[in-house]
């Protein structure tokens, strides 16, 4: 809770206090997420904070929908090239190691951040606002096209 609370007050509230008119802190219902300061700061600052509905974030989290995936494709890229090369059979990956490798990752997702941070808020309905984005990523949530629609 002390962590996400110096986040909001070092970090969130002095974007949102820049800003005019009412702003949306869209939090994923952790409990450190909730404590009267926040919340007496978001009253303050006109911030609403909402919570995703828990064991929704696979589809309603933007960086879960369409940002980690990707993310971690390259990360394991990364290391199975790494093992290749590497002439350390071990099966963990030695500390000295690992800050080299890190940057190598984010270079090599560098060119499609941005873009696939813009595609993570339109896949999960948020940005633009579409609740359908979400429910068509489940299983009979939509009623189906008929014949005609086709």
């Amino acid at each position: 809770m002390a962590i996400f609370e110096e986040w909001f007050c070092t970090t969130l509230l002095p974007w949102a206090r820049a800003l005019d008119g009412p702003k949306v802190v869209i939090g994923d219902n952790v409990s450190s997420h909730f404590s009267k300061n926040v919340f007496e700061l978001c009253a303050e600052n006109d911030i609403k904070f909402v919570c995703l509905p828990p064991n929704a974030t696979h589809l309603l989290q933007p960086l879960d929908v369409a940002f980690f995936a990707p993310l971690k494709t390259a990360w394991r890229n990364i290391l199975n090239e790494w093992k290749q090369k590497s002439r350390n059979r071990t099966l963990t990956l030695p500390k000295p190691n690992f800050p080299e490798l890190l940057k190598s990752l984010l270079e090599s997702i560098e060119g499609n951040r941005e873009r696939n941070l813009v595609a993570a808020f339109k896949a999960a309905g948020i940005h633009p606002l579409d609740r359908n984005q979400a429910l068509k990523r489940i299983p009979g949530a939509l009623p189906s096209p008929s014949r005609e629609q086709v």
